[in-house]
């Protein structure tokens, strides 16, 4: 009965860290086949997100700082290069 116990909490144990490695493994993008094009346009969800500035301040900014855009359907993708240029340029 003890080896019976034991094999099923070695099974539960399995299963977490299987668990633990795809969510470390979707953090990573490791699943994404266009790592190669995520690295260079960006979501723009995740630039609100990462700026902390919604629909009409992340619009302004676009406008502002002239960052390169591209559309894709109604989603719209912002240019890694561009962001880390303008942030660059107003560090202080």
């Amino acid at each position: 009965m003890d080896k019976l116990f034991e094999l099923s909490e070695f099974l539960k144990s399995t299963q977490e860290l299987n668990q633990k490695i795809d969510l470390l493994s979707k953090n990573l993008n490791l699943d994404n086949p266009c790592t190669e094009i995520r690295r260079h346009w960006i979501p723009r969800n995740e630039v609100m997100k990462f700026l902390g500035y919604a629909d009409t301040q992340i619009s302004a900014i676009t406008k502002k700082y002239k960052i390169a855009t591209s559309e894709i359907g109604k989603r719209k993708f912002y240019s890694t290069a561009s962001l880390l240029e303008i942030l660059e340029k107003n560090k202080k």
